[in-house]
């Protein structure tokens, strides 16, 4: 009976250590665009992924310019960490958004700064988000809430992880 419990022990620890392992998406390839952009989808704008970077440019088409990607692991994942410069003068807001199970929208806010000459990183917490939970589709907009988004962003990562700092 022990050597049972040892195997299943054995067997059980990598899937264990699987499920906690963060979600990076680090745009370091270079091979393609569109692969590269490594599933995140976008609107009001355009993109394009270069020198492990992704650059996204608002034309002006929409209010919260947005990527966003279906593959989320949001329940073992609960702090999403996004390493990026703002160059535009109207977007303040950076928001994230995802579907609840009923359908309706939930939305996380954070300032940003605009014009930067640095990376920032900004993160959300999302340990009291109670939906947060099994795979979501996540979107992250860029905003300021009245006026069509102009400018870029440059996104240099986007990690999820259970660590509050990145």
């Amino acid at each position: 009976m022990k050597k049972v419990f040892v195997v299943f022990v054995l067997l059980i620890i990598p899937i264990l250590a699987k499920a906690q392992k963060p979600q990076e998406f680090k745009f370091n390839r270079n091979v393609d665009s569109v692969k590269d952009r490594l599933g995140w989808n976008f609107g009001g704008g355009t993109v394009n992924v270069e020198d492990g970077k992704f650059y996204f440019s608002f034309d002006g088409s929409e209010r919260d310019a947005n990527i966003r990607n279906g593959r989320i692991k949001a329940g073992v994942n609960k702090f999403v960490h996004i390493v990026m410069k703002c160059n535009s003068d109207v977007v303040d807001m950076l928001r994230l958004n995802f579907k609840r199970e009923d359908g309706s929208t939930k939305y996380v806010n954070l300032e940003m700064s605009n014009d930067d000459t640095e990376f920032k990183t900004y993160t959300f917490d999302l340990t009291q988000v109670e939906e947060w939970d099994g795979r979501k589709s996540l979107s992250l907009r860029f905003t300021n809430n009245k006026d069509k988004a102009t400018g870029s962003v440059v996104i240099e990562e986007i990690v999820l992880n259970n660590v509050a700092t990145h």
